[in-house]
């Protein structure tokens, strides 16, 4: 039976972008149900089993940085982000790497940034195939690393269900909101959306995402001081039922980010 390792470290944030990467390529692997294959989980011990009992797991540590995990049964090790720690110390064993972005060159500048790319490109010179997720980064991909080997485009998915509950937060049933979502950091550019709101006297803008970084806070002040603070919402997490109503009652949804794959 062919060995397969999936690299899932990224779970341990459920509600970040590569945190749902990873969520819904595993629960995709139960729908198809590979023949003569086992699956094996690297995850973090909290999501062990989160994809059912047909599957190995495998617990992340720390310490796998420093003590790699031996890779020689593994036919295939998929690293699902690029900047991960944990890869096959084998030879033998195939890597398959997924390229989301290369971010960093906006991020950082001068060492720093030669720095990471050296240490992409290691990891590159050790692959069989890559993946990415789009076009723009297989382009920005090729500009700055030398690539010499299959590169495969798989766009990301979309999984959001329809729900018939009802919906357990007031802001979907308001007509005139806007909508975003994601981590609320820097790069995703949120607070422009607030000088958005002095041209609409009546909409509300409503976030979802982790809301508990400075730069939320720095949105909130932001929002006082244009004195729009009663229609500036940074609601937090939502469950999968409340994202759908989120998306379908809002008049835009409106995603400002500096910096995607």
């Amino acid at each position: 039976m062919r060995q397969v390792f999936l690299e899932m470290e990224k779970l341990k944030n459920l509600n970040s972008g590569l945190g749902q990467f990873c969520f819904n390529l595993g629960n995709q692997f139960q729908v198809l149900n590979p023949k003569k294959t086992q699956l094996n989980f690297y995850l973090p011990i909290a999501q062990t089993g989160v994809f059912g009992d047909k599957f190995n797991y495998i617990k992340h540590s720390d310490l796998h940085k420093f003590f790699p995990i031996k890779s020689n049964k593994y036919e295939v090790w998929h690293c699902l982000h690029q900047e991960s720690h944990y890869l096959p110390g084998n030879k033998k064993t195939k890597l398959i790497l997924t390229i989301h972005d290369l971010n960093f060159l906006q991020k950082y500048s001068g060492a720093k940034q030669k720095r990471k790319l050296i240490q992409l490109q290691k990891k590159v010179n050790k692959t069989s195939a890559i993946t990415v997720i789009s076009k723009f980064t297989e382009k920005i991909a090729r500009q700055n690393l030398e690539i010499n080997v299959p590169v495969h485009l798989i766009y990301n998915g979309f999984s959001l269900k329809k729900s018939k509950q009802p919906p357990t937060i007031e802001f979907s049933k308001f007509e005139d909101y806007f909508f975003s979502i994601g981590i609320i950091s820097e790069k995703k550019n949120f607070h422009v959306l607030v000088s958005l709101l002095e041209h609409f006297d009546k909409k509300h803008l409503v976030i979802a995402g982790t809301n508990t970084s400075k730069y939320a806070q720095q949105i909130l002040d932001l929002a006082k001081a244009k004195k729009v603070q009663n229609r500036v919402h940074l609601i937090g997490n939502v469950d999968e039922k409340d994202k759908y109503h989120l998306y379908k009652n809002c008049e835009a949804f409106v995603f400002p980010s500096l910096s995607e794959g």
